[in-house]
This record gives structure tokens, sequence and C-alpha cells, in this order.
């Protein structure tokens, strides 16, 4: 698989890599207090202003078991609060079933150690034709990708992403803080920090280029000759892939990594990488796997977008090879995801497809991901192709439409770049929406009005308390004939229900049996329309 969904031309580099056996320990339950503490103020205010409650999910892991397991010889490498496990290094299999024997242990998943030779550059095999960098000269190098999405409109109207978190979750950053295209960025400290979840330090700027090349796409500028999508965002460098292998862990990293976003008060989060097949085959997905919320990193992005972040994923660049469809975390239903096109708007022959018959819409949009204009670690501008980088495109131009309406939430920006996109409300399995507008995104959010808003608050639904498997929910006085999303959430934050975009009646219903498939517990039904979103509760017995 291309886990960095990128094809790209630039020489690449062979790596052996000596892994050590890992394992990944889930826990039956948890700790019972809240760490407030390691919520900054930015993410403290966020929760407050859109109403984000802490929940189970934020609970911390006990950690008398990670000790327990410690003391067993083994090393801790990563931990998921969210998702209640944690991923150790181990020294000999043998310890796996005294571990299992745990009282506190609900499952333990084995990573075998593997020895492989791997391209640093994992290049997508449609293109094996490589050329050095090259150095244009040409001030609208980068318009007509932007342009493309109508995003020169947002940034006429002087809106580059300011006062936004970006946080770019990615392979090694090589050269980003030295090369001429980024020294504005640092130079006026937007790079609010950086972390390497895999070596477990702050070093982001080596082992690969990939993420320096994500990251320009974003907040690279060059007067007269380049510009990237959210120029004046805040940034945090997170390193999670390891570039020279494919483990199960690198989920476990981009799990963590986005926890610390949320505790950072990270706005938007883009991840151009995939996951489909590891170097243990054992490891592998299948389809079946990539049902929105299973995977590891699919969870990962749904409880992201629970608190608040708005995750921006690479489809990935399977469309010709042997997988053909979309990759994880491209799959979370929580995620917008981009798939690839042309500069004529055609999509490219590489961008991975949606799975058939599915139940959402995946890639929900796309952009330029053909012969994008990027900057290398040379010091020079080059081309490159992939869902890598038609991510970055629309995450940036996220960042500064979000910039233009800072009360509206993450799924609200979310949506009206779907309903602004060229196929909406129809859809594909290439392009989902098609290519997002900007400009008709910026002119749909203005349109909000305060009649729209007391519309959406008349919404009522019943019956609240669900006490056999045939009840539907009902919905009424919904806004006729608008785009409408609605969610079931469960009390621990994990989306278990979704009618992905659809233009509504005054009243509808979730039938009896999507209800039936949950168990009894708390859910929020979140409806939104028209940018606008509310929260309802219901208890099913």
């Amino acid at each position: 698989m291309n886990k960095m969904l990128l094809i790209i031309f630039f020489c690449s580099t062979l790596l052996t890599v000596f892994a050590k056996n890992q394992i990944i320990v889930s826990f039956n339950n948890k700790g019972t207090q809240i760490k407030t503490e390691d919520y900054n103020a930015t993410s403290l205010e966020k929760r407050n202003q859109n109403n984000i409650a802490f929940n189970y999910t934020d609970f911390p892991i006990n950690e008398s078991y990670i000790q327990k397991i410690e003391n067993l010889n083994c090393k801790l490498k990563a931990k998921s609060k969210w998702l209640n496990l944690a991923l150790f290094d181990i020294e000999d299999k043998a310890v796996i079933t005294e571990i299992q024997q745990l009282s506190f242990v609900k499952q333990v998943q084995f990573i075998p150690s593997t020895t492989s030779n791997k391209s640093l550059e994992k290049l997508n095999t449609n293109n094996k034709t490589f050329n050095n960098a090259r150095l244009l000269y040409d001030d609208t190098l980068t318009y007509g990708q932007i342009h493309q999405m109508n995003g020169d409109y947002l940034h006429d109207l002087g809106f580059n992403g300011q006062g936004k978190i970006i946080a770019v979750l990615d392979a090694g950053f090589i050269n980003a803080n030295v090369i001429t295209g980024l020294q504005t960025v640092f130079n006026n400290n937007q790079v609010l920090g950086t972390w390497d979840f895999v070596q477990n330090d702050t070093t982001v700027y080596e082992s690969h280029t990939h993420g320096l090349y994500v990251f320009g796409l974003m907040a690279g500028q060059i007067t007269g000759k380049y510009k990237g999508t959210a120029t004046q965002s805040n940034y945090y460098l997170f390193k999670t892939e390891n570039a020279a292998s494919e483990l199960l862990s690198e989920e476990v990293f981009l799990a963590q990594a986005l926890e610390q976003c949320d505790a950072l008060g990270v706005d938007v989060v883009n991840i151009s990488l995939g996951y489909t097949t590891f170097d243990s085959v054992a490891q592998n997905h299948s389809y079946a796997d990539l049902d929105g919320n299973t995977t590891i990193a699919a969870q990962a992005v749904n409880l992201a977008t629970s608190k608040g972040i708005l995750v921006v994923t690479s489809a990935g660049n399977e469309g010709n090879n042997s997988w053909r469809y979309i990759s994880t975390p491209a799959d979370a239903t929580g995620a917008l995801t981009v798939g690839a096109v042309y500069i004529n708007g055609l999509p490219t022959s590489f961008t991975s497809k949606c799975f058939p018959n599915y139940f959402q819409v995946k890639p929900n949009v796309a952009a330029c991901g053909a012969n994008d204009y990027i900057l290398s670690p040379y010091n020079t501008i080059g081309t490159g192709s992939g869902t890598s980088f038609s991510s970055p495109l629309v995450a940036g131009m996220s960042a500064s439409l979000w910039q233009a309406f800072p009360t509206l939430n993450n799924l609200q920006i979310k949506a009206a770049i779907e309903q602004s996109a060229s196929l909406y409300p129809s859809f594909d399995s290439l392009i989902g929406y098609g290519i997002p507008d900007f400009k008709k995104a910026y002119e749909y959010l203005q349109q909000i009005t305060p009649i729209n808003q007391n519309r959406l608050s008349n919404i009522k639904i019943y019956p609240t308390l669900i006490v056999n498997n045939s009840n539907n929910i009902f919905i009424n006085n919904l806004i006729d004939n608008q785009s409408t999303l609605i969610y079931i959430i469960n009390n621990q934050g994990r989306i278990m229900y979704s009618t992905g975009n659809f233009i509504a009646n005054t009243n509808e219903m979730i039938p009896s049996n999507q209800i039936s498939q949950l168990s009894s517990g708390l859910y929020h039904i979140i409806i939104q329309q028209n940018g606008k979103s509310n929260n309802f509760k219901f208890v099913k017995q």
C-alpha cells in the first residue's frame, strides 16, 4: 500500500529496518479523574464555546495498569486514553500469555518484528520516473491549484487562516525549518511546537520530506512565486509515521497525536497518510474493517471530530492498484476525505475509489492532486502528485474559511465545504461531492439568517426513551428542502450512525433497524442544517 499518499519526483533512499516485537494492550476500564491540567487554555476555551463536555473517553488510562505491564519487561511506546489502549515493545513473546491473564486486560494484539527493505520515498507504482526538483520562476505557480477551488477569493478578502491552529500529522519534515519558502512562518513564530511520536522526542526535521511537502502547501510563501492555502495559521508539526516500515503501531501513534491536538486546542488536522496492509500480513485490514469506525485510526479521527476538530484526510492513491479503494482513516465517518483531480477537474486515475454500495460518501470532496507545485528540501520548487497534496490544499482553505466564521464549529465548516462542491447534492465514487468552491461556501455561510437559526431551534425529537427495538425516532420541524446531516453518537463519543448529507423534508425519521443495533445507554443525536447544529439526547433501555 502507499501509506504516504503521493507520487513524487524526487530521489529515493533505501533503509533496512529492524523492529522489535510489539503488543497493543486494550484495557477493561479506566481512571476516573479527568486531568484538566493536560489541556491548555485554548483547548478549554474551545470546548466551552462549542459546549463540548468532557466524557468517559477523556478519562486517563489507569497508570497502575501501565506500570504492571512495564514490570513484566515491557517498554511503553505510546498510549491512547480515548481508545483505552497502550503500545509496548516486548523482549519475549512468552510474556503475552501472562499479560492476557491480568484481570484488567481486555485484549492483547501481537505485532511481530520485521526486517524490511523499503524505499524511504515509498512511491505510488503509477509512475517510476524520477527527476531532480527543479527551480521554476513563475509568479502564478500555485494560482491554478488554489483558484480551482476559488480559494483565492478568500485570500483576496484577507482570510489566510489567521487565528486558526493546524496540526500536520506526517512522516517527517526534513529542512522545513531552513528553506526559504517556509522562512516567514518560522520568523513569525507560527510553528507552536513539534513532537516525534515514533521516537518520543521533539526532533521532526529529519527522517522524511513528505511532511515538508504537505506543510508547504499550506504555510509556504515566496513573494511573487509561491503561496500556500493558510499562510497565517499557526502550526504544530507531529511525526506519527515510521517512513521505512508499515506497522499497526503507527495507527496508535496517530491516535496519540490526535489526543494531543485536542489538548492543545487545534482547529484543523491534516493527515496525508493511509493504512491498508502491513509488513505483518496478520495485521492487514480487510475491506470490512474500513466501515468508518473500526480501525484504530478511524476511531481516533471520529473522536477528534467529536471534540471539535476538523480532520482532513487523503483518500489514497490505490485507484490503479489491487486494493483500489480508500484507505483508513479516510474511511472515518467524521473525516473530510479528499480525492485528487487534474487541474482540468477530471479525476486522476490513481485516486482511491469509494467502496461499492458504501453507506457514506467517500471521498467527501476532491482537489488538485496532479503536478501540484510543492516546496522541496533543496530550497527549490518542484512538482508532485497524489492525494497527499490535494488534502492539505483543502485543509488550509478550511482554516481560511473558518477564520471568516469563527463562531461556527467543525461540522458546520465541513458541511459548508461539501455543499459548495461542484456535484452537490449529487456525488460519485471518485470525487465525492466534487471540487469545493470556497467563494460559494463563504457566500452560503454569510446568508445564514436569524430566521434559519430560530427555525432550527424548533426541531423536536421523540421518543427520547427507547423501550424496544421496534421504536423509530421521529424528527420534526426540520427546515424543508435543506441539506441535512444527522449523527448518533454514544456517550463515549463514538459515531454510531450517520445519514450523510441529504435533502430533508420537514419531518424525518431514524428507522428502528438502526436503533435496534444500539446497546443500552445514553446517546446524542446531532442534527445539522444550514451551517447550524442542535444536540439532542435519548436513552435506550
